[in-house]
């Protein structure tokens, strides 16, 4: 197949696509901080994805040591590209693997979008309280709670942050130095450990993150409500496969009887998968429930899915899966405003949205380039 056109010309330099976006971890061979690790080098992709990609820039590179290759064995199914399973590289708390890499076409609605805009009643999740901690992605904090809050009507919001955000309804707590200095197992810690847990009124509290929100009301149902623990499924095939954390819904009694008992269930990273899959079978023992198998889709998902075709869920998780669930205009000005965070070019995640639309990429260098001329 003949490669696609691209709509601009190639710059004179790598270097020059690096500065034009400030994003070192998508363009570029050279890196300003420091040496490129290529963790991930497109191959074997449909030419109709990632001929530019692969052509224009040889390198993304991935946040852990030895990630594997993207693409192996794809399959066109209705349109979409779907990946095989990949295997992590094995380490500390390793997830196992990371299913279904769904590429998103630029030309068709996303795929786990809506099928119609939502014209029915408000949600009432007077029981659920929920909790975003975010001290270095404030704007991206705000988006997702504006999706959430667009369509349901919580008990509380609670906000931890180091500053304001515009969250309507928000009580904001200052966060302590501990917490704003941005280390993730700190802020897993005060979720898990901290006083806040006191001052919470309902039932049940859901932790927000900034890639997750509520996409399709009308999956919502009253036996979400039904089990102390409700998540996104993994790939699991042993009976403990209920557990992604972000965007879950958690009893607070469960919160507070592992506050309340660190010493038999200690902090463990990733805490979904502490709480999940290793302390699971003896929360059980102590009455604990989690969501079962079939009702756990419809809720969320983050790393894999049920189809391949258009699904139908209450909420996601993870920015690689923006793609299926904005549309375009709305993805391109989301990833824009992502790109000026330091901390998710480090971390990979954005390379991971362009594994599931390398068209993204071909916009960014657009735009990149048009300022570049206006500012020549």
């Amino acid at each position: 197949m003949p490669e696609p056109e691209t709509r601009h010309a190639k710059p004179a330099s790598n270097a020059l696509q690096s500065r034009a976006l400030g994003c070192w971890i998508i363009f570029g061979r050279t890196n300003p901080t420091g040496p490129l690790s290529p963790h991930a080098i497109w191959q074997n992709e449909p030419d109709w994805t990632n001929t530019f990609l692969r052509r224009d820039f040889a390198r993304i590179p991935f946040s852990q040591p030895r990630r594997p290759k993207i693409g192996n064995e794809i399959l066109t199914k209705s349109g979409l590209t779907l990946g095989k399973p990949i295997p992590n590289a094995p380490r500390q708390g390793a997830r196992g693997m990371i299913t279904d890499y769904f590429v998103q076409p630029e030309d068709r609605p996303p795929l786990c979008a809506p099928p119609f805009p939502y014209d029915g009643p408000r949600l009432d999740l007077s029981a659920v309280t929920l909790v975003i901690i975010e001290t270095m992605l404030h704007d991206l904090a705000r988006e997702a709670a504006r999706h959430c809050l667009q369509y349901a009507d919580y008990g509380e919001v609670l906000l931890f942050s180091d500053r304001s955000i515009d969250i309507p309804g928000a009580v904001l707590s200052i966060c302590d130095e501990a917490i704003t200095a941005g280390d993730q197992h700190r802020v897993t810690k005060f979720f898990l450990y901290g006083p806040w847990l006191d001052r919470v009124k309902t039932p049940f509290v859901q932790l927000l993150h900034w890639d997750s929100w509520i996409i399709d009301p009308a999956m919502w149902t009253s036996a979400f409500l039904d089990y102390d623990f409700i998540g996104a499924p993994w790939w699991y095939t042993d009976g403990r496969n209920v557990g992604c954390g972000a965007f879950a819904i958690r009893s607070v009694e469960l919160m507070r009887f592992l506050a309340a008992n660190q010493d038999s269930f200690p902090y463990y990273h990733p805490e979904d998968e502490g709480l999940c899959r290793h302390y699971r079978p003896n929360l059980e023992k102590a009455g604990f429930t989690w969501a079962p198998q079939n009702l756990a889709p419809q809720f969320c998902f983050e790393c894999s899915r049920t189809d391949t075709g258009p699904g139908r869920h209450f909420g996601f998780h993870e920015v690689r899966n923006w793609p299926l669930v904005l549309p375009r205009d709305e993805l391109l000005d989301r990833v824009k405003m992502a790109m000026r965070h330091q901390y998710l070019h480090r971390s990979g995640k954005l390379a991971q949205l362009l594994a599931c639309a390398p068209w993204v990429a071909r916009h960014l260098v657009d735009d990149a380039l048009m300022s570049v001329r206006k500012a020549s």
